[in-house]
């Protein structure tokens, strides 16, 4: 189980460093955010890499026509509780 631990630390020490590195050389940078699980893990990553600092990065938000309700919801709610800019 440590192994694991520390596989999984490591993925998430080179994501921060892959994002950190991608902020400081894009000239504007966006994340794109669908409040799915992948772009959910991506924004929290995004917290973690620039903490403690607010949410440097703006987040596009996908096109959700068909979505439920809720998943509006929970995107507009995690961008507001985060501090993110939805764009």
């Amino acid at each position: 189980m440590k192994l694991v631990r520390s596989h999984l630390s490591w993925l998430e020490s080179e994501s921060i460093h892959i994002l950190r590195e991608a902020v400081a050389e894009a000239r504007n940078p966006v994340m794109l955010f669908s409040a799915g699980k992948d772009s959910t893990v991506m924004a929290h990553l995004a917290l973690r890499a620039f903490y403690p600092s607010i949410a440097t990065v703006p987040m596009a938000a996908c096109r959700l026509d068909r979505a439920f309700r809720s998943l509006i919801d929970f995107r507009d709610d995690f961008a507001a509780k985060h501090g993110f800019e939805l764009i």
